[in-house]
């Protein structure tokens, strides 16, 4: 039996769920408030130069497209449909959590890479976690509420590209 079974909603989401608060324990531990987490330091040590900025604009036009439609779907009341955008979101979010974004690639300081690295994974994370509290919302048909965690991901969109994307005059 695969771990993420898509056939199931609350099965997936439960997985996300664990998936999600496994990453966040990792992130909250005392080494991730000491120069970022253990992951981070690995990657940052790793990392060239040349970061994912190509990858994570075609997944996040993904994410964009199935969050519009999501938002069109909940405004219908088509709770079925949006559920269907709100699992395709979901995936395209954990696609990027292991991507590097240019400006923290080209950074020369470990160190600060690996605080940024760390406070990326840390906005994806909360992400997903808002997608999660949006799909919970809305399998128990409160959209209000759904439509209100749907705001906070474009919040945590809007820092995240201020903070980790470069500015294309």
């Amino acid at each position: 039996m695969p771990i993420l079974k898509k056939s199931n909603p609350i099965h997936f989401s439960l997985t996300l769920l664990l998936i999600a608060s496994i990453l966040l324990v990792i992130a909250s531990s005392p080494e991730s408030q000491q120069g970022g987490t253990l992951f981070a330091q690995q990657d940052a040590e790793k990392t060239s130069a040349v970061g994912d900025d190509a990858k994570i604009d075609e997944i996040m036009k993904r994410m964009k497209s199935a969050g519009r439609s999501f938002r069109r779907a909940l405004r219908a009341n088509k709770l079925d449909e949006a559920l269907v955008h709100i699992q395709k979101a979901q995936a395209a979010t954990l696609e990027t959590k292991d991507l590097v974004p240019n400006l923290i690639a080209e950074m020369e300081d470990p160190k600060a890479r690996s605080n940024s690295l760390t406070r990326y994974r840390l906005a994806i994370i909360a992400t997903l976690e808002q997608w999660l509290h949006v799909e919970r919302a809305v399998m128990v048909g409160d959209t209000k509420t759904a439509g209100e965690h749907a705001k906070k991901i474009s919040e945590i969109k809007k820092n995240g590209h201020q903070e980790f994307r470069k500015d294309e005059d």
